[in-house]
């Protein structure tokens, strides 16, 4: 097919070269029926109808990070026009920052994961089918497209790589290993290529490289890739996206942002006189976290809904008694423990059987910790604990005349109430006499 400037293409008026490249050349044109201009990308042979049915899913694909396919003829394709430079001309400036890395990484991905979704692969993601446009939004080109044509120049810096059905389809430096085989490719293998483009965006180098298609190639099928150039932040995200078994590769591209590792304080010098940087902003915290902890010391208790229910716990269970209280519920009212026939029972809300907790003979007055994981009890002259999932009880102090107590602030029994004395007594961690604190008179 032969092209020039005032020409026709179909209903598509041709205005001028934007380049060429493996499959064929583009072309500004104009569809003065939208009135709009577009992008003509031609093609050296004709498309299957394979490719014809797999374009209509791309030109079915609508999201701001991915270019979109207009129309197809017989041995062209029509597309969004995209202004501004490519990727590729962007990293032969300089290797991006990282903050701006990060974020056309962000966008690719994003595109990549609309494409996805819909059972799309690209197979060809690199750097020249990216573009920046000028208010820095950035678009992904020729979804798909690798699967268009036939043998294509040969070149690993290229032109798109292409070869007969069941062969070779892509850009050799970016191909995923599954890809530089032959073999069937899916997502996993643009994830691959994500990771490379993201890595030479960083590093201004290519991963992969070699002076002929051949070296690339088994450059990428034998070669662990060194990342030492990379910033640490991103080494275990591009570690995780160039695993070399699909099976071990990351898999949904959405998922990119959590791999990347927060970055050391220690990978670069700090500049001279930022001592009173660092100062002030240690001071901006600690006046944060005091304001935080003012803040939830006076701000209102959270109301929780109420909740009502029956429960039948049998004719022998009582709330309380003259030894105390024989009936409790766990902090996060989950848990009920009652005494019976001089035994503790626990039972979760949601269960309808109640389980002994063995080694508790002769308990009573029972209180709960404030986690609500351990039972406190009166029993055998002790004050003593079991777990409510059960096990040996662990017997504390002496106090035979307890009425019922509670646990605050250390993992210790705090304080009791003596039934018969009438003391509020505190009871340390060890096994002692308790401390008076107090006494009462009812």
């Amino acid at each position: 097919m032969t092209l020039a400037p005032g020409g026709k293409l179909g209903p598509y008026e041709i205005v001028s070269p934007l380049g060429r490249g493996g499959m064929g050349e583009v072309w500004r044109a104009r569809d003065p029926r939208l009135n709009r201009d577009v992008a003509i990308k031609t093609s050296k042979a004709g498309f299957s109808g394979r490719f014809r049915t797999e374009a209509q899913a791309v030109a079915a694909l609508n999201h701001p990070n991915v270019c979109t396919l207009f129309d197809v003829g017989p041995d062209y394709l029509v597309m969004e026009l995209v202004e501004g430079p490519t990727l590729a001309d962007r990293i032969l400036l300089s290797p991006l920052p990282l903050e701006e890395a990060l974020r056309i990484a962000k966008q690719i991905a994003d595109g990549l994961e609309a494409a996805h979704e819909k059972g799309i692969v690209h197979r060809d993601l690199k750097p020249a089918n990216v573009k920046i446009r000028p208010d820095g939004s950035v678009k992904v080109l020729d979804f798909g497209l690798a699967k268009a044509g036939e043998a294509a120049e040969l070149s690993p810096d290229s032109p798109t790589l292409m070869s007969v059905p069941g062969m070779i389809l892509g850009t050799a430096a970016y191909m995923s290993p599954e890809q530089a085989r032959g073999n069937p490719v899916d997502k996993r293998s643009d994830i691959w290529s994500f990771g490379v483009v993201l890595f030479e965006m960083l590093t201004g180098k290519r991963l992969f490289d070699g002076t002929t298609v051949s070296d690339c190639l088994a450059a990428i099928l034998v070669k662990e890739p060194d990342l030492t150039g990379a910033p640490q932040k991103v080494r275990r995200l591009l570690s995780r996206c160039l695993e070399q078994d699909p099976n071990k590769r990351l898999r949904w591209i959405g998922d990119w942002a959590e791999l990347l590792d927060a970055p050391s304080g220690l990978t670069e010098p700090r500049p001279r006189g930022s001592g009173l940087y660092v100062a002030t902003a240690v001071f901006a915290l600690i006046a944060a976290g005091l304001g935080v902890g003012l803040y939830r010391a006076t701000r209102p208790a959270e109301l929780k809904p109420l909740i009502r229910f029956d429960l039948d716990l049998g004719a022998d269970v009582s709330l309380g008694s003259p030894t105390g209280t024989d009936t409790i519920l766990s902090p996060d009212g989950t848990r009920l423990v009652y005494v019976l026939q001089s035994k503790l029972y626990t039972r979760r809300m949601d269960q309808t059987k109640a389980v002994e907790l063995a080694g508790t003979e002769g308990a009573f007055a029972p209180f709960f910790s404030p986690d609500g994981q351990w039972v406190a009890f009166f029993g055998g002259g002790k004050l003593k604990k079991i777990s409510v999932a059960g096990g040996a009880d662990c017997g504390r102090n002496q106090h035979q005349r307890g009425r019922g107590g509670s646990r605050r602030g250390s993992p210790a029994v705090r304080n009791a109430a003596d039934r018969r004395g009438r003391h509020i007594r505190r009871l340390g961690r060890r096994p002692a006499l308790p401390r008076n604190l107090l006494k009462y008179r009812v």
